[in-house]
């Protein structure tokens, strides 16, 4: 079984960044990267810079201190003596039941989360496969506009070069036709 990346609401932080760039970015055909502070940093190191590495780095909080302190209420209640173990032992199993029963509820939630951002996740990215394949297309297109324009471009100054070299050639006849006649 892999390891899990997303284990906590803090870590899905990145993960809202990366989808509401992502709105941005299919909101507008003007590039939104180039404040490299609103970059999130997968992004960045997907358009191969480093605008958004330098806050890279493993995200996610660990239960470790939850943990710990699970572990010293079990353990203080074993030091506390023999006397209390009929009373504290129950406590413990029915307190044992709450946490499960909250935890996997919380868990069931989180898990939700993950899931709908996973779905947002996907069709976002269909979106985006949409609009860079209606965006190159149309780049195709303008291209082969392009070239046609700049061939008529390039044919219409030919003629205008020609017309202005007739031009001076009548000019020239012309005044030399003058200056003869007087």
């Amino acid at each position: 079984m892999s390891k899990k990346i997303y284990k906590d609401e803090k870590s899905l932080e990145q993960v809202d960044a990366i989808l509401k760039f992502a709105d941005r970015s299919l909101g507008t055909i003007s590039i939104v990267s180039k404040d490299p502070k609103s970059v999130p940093p997968l992004v960045g190191m997907a358009l191969g810079s480093s605008l958004g590495a330098a806050g890279l780095g493993k995200v996610g909080l660990g239960l470790g201190a939850a943990k710990l302190g699970t572990a010293s209420f079990a353990g203080g209640a074993a030091i506390g003596g023999v006397a209390l173990l009929p009373f504290v032992a129950p406590a413990l199993v029915l307190g044992g039941i709450g946490y499960l029963l909250f935890k996997n509820k919380k868990d069931k939630e989180f898990h939700n989360k993950k899931l709908s951002r996973y779905k947002e996740a996907i069709k976002k990215q269909n979106d985006v496969i949409q609009k860079y394949q209606i965006m190159d297309q149309e780049r195709q297109a303008s291209e082969s506009r392009l070239k046609r324009v700049n061939m008529e471009l390039r044919e219409k100054i030919d003629e205008l070069l020609a017309v202005n070299e007739a031009l001076l050639k009548v000019i020239d006849e012309l005044g030399n036709d003058l200056q003869a006649a007087s």
